[in-house]
């Protein structure tokens, strides 16, 4: 009831709206029993009815996990566990473009890199995907690399945004990030922030 609630008042206003799966044993995990229990339990059967409705399409855009998955075997289960989660929610019917966080709490770039960004593109039979970045931390401290990963993402030739960010007040060492050049930098080239 909330959730019909709160996207008619989307659509009355022209809002767009991301929904996010953000549990805390999803978000930075790499357990995907956990990911796909709240994936069936909440995707596909509470949210499921309310998301297909055909008014609320053009303003939707559905972020299956926030921040899950890792690197660290080289992105096997991360690839493996998306592909599926991608071919089950357009089977359920859902038409929205979904979103992909990165691994590694969605800093990890790589996630997309290599034709793995096509590859998850791929599996949607409706090729309606986003990838989303989370710019935070070294991968992204300094212009150079901001430049440098925003041209390399631009390159995969899969949509991407990046999905949240990180400032210069974050006060710990070397893992400040220059906001104003991460937003320029988008909008020069286009990239969804």
């Amino acid at each position: 009831h909330d959730l019909r609630l709160a996207l008619n008042q989307a659509v009355r206003l022209k809002m767009p709206v991301m929904l996010m799966l953000w549990e805390q044993d999803v978000t930075c995990s790499q357990d995907s029993t956990a990911l796909r229990f709240h994936v069936q339990a909440l995707w596909m059967n509470r949210w499921a009815q309310v998301l297909n409705d055909r008014k609320y399409q053009p303003y939707l855009m559905l972020n299956i996990a926030n921040e899950w998955g890792t690197s660290k075997d080289g992105y096997a289960s991360y690839m493996a566990t998306y592909k599926d989660l991608i071919r089950a929610m357009r089977a359920r019917g859902f038409r929205a473009p979904i979103v992909i966080d990165a691994a590694d709490c969605g800093q990890a770039t790589g996630s997309f890199l290599e034709g793995r960004g096509k590859a998850l593109e791929a599996a949607d039979p409706l090729h309606n995907l986003i990838v989303s970045v989370h710019a935070y931390n070294k991968p992204w401290n300094s212009p150079e690399k901001i430049d440098q990963n925003i041209a390399a993402l631009r390159a995969e030739g899969v949509p991407f945004m990046l999905g949240e960010f990180g400032d210069r007040e974050l006060v710990e060492e070397g893992n400040a990030v220059d906001h104003l050049h991460l937003m320029q930098t988008a909008e020069e080239t286009g990239t969804g922030w």
